[in-house]
């Protein structure tokens, strides 16, 4: 069997630093405007700020059954996004990655249920080493044990001073660069 999610996004969310902020109903219909009924998939979504190339500071999943609108804004999730704020300066958007039935190039629709905690649990933890390479000051603490504190030299290091000829050779093989 294969997996496809899609990837939707930036979406701009305004951030109000006043106690009870949430974006509600509102936000979500401008969501499902451009891509009907998303707010009601599973999958998983990223918190990120900045203009043109926005950062990512946190990475979450989406298994409920109610979809992305009852577990992108839940109370604790809120906390991740006032913590970003709170180191960053805006503007703060979303991405959304929600699991899809179907081929790509097929009529599909957003899955929705909890069939699928498997994949989504995959594509949180890779989302979350690929935010991590990015911004290593990144809110996740779950998946990101290994990421913090083991290094290859090259590969998964930012620092090449010192490397030797196959560190280098290392990385342009699997990073693409030198």
């Amino acid at each position: 069997m294969q997996y496809h999610f899609e990837a939707y996004g930036p979406f701009v969310v305004d951030f109000d630093e006043g106690y009870d902020w949430v974006p509600g109903k509102i936000w979500w219909s401008g969501v499902d405007e451009n891509y009907d009924g998303v707010s009601s998939a599973i999958g998983c979504y990223a918190f990120a700020s900045g203009g043109a190339n926005p950062i990512p500071w946190y990475v979450g999943k989406c298994e409920n059954s109610k979809g992305f609108k009852n577990e992108v804004f839940a109370t604790h999730k809120v906390a991740h996004f006032r913590a970003m704020a709170s180191q960053c300066s805006g503007p703060y958007h979303i991405y959304l990655f929600p699991l899809i039935s179907g081929e790509f190039d097929s009529d599909w629709i957003y899955a929705t249920g909890k069939s699928a905690k498997q994949v989504i649990a995959w594509l949180e933890t890779s989302l979350i080493a690929m935010a991590y390479a990015r911004n290593p000051e990144l809110l996740n603490w779950a998946h990101t044990r290994f990421l913090r504190s083991a290094r290859v030299r090259g590969l998964m290091d930012h620092n090449l001073d010192g490397a030797h000829d196959e560190a280098r050779m290392a990385r342009k093989t699997f990073l693409g660069r030198g």
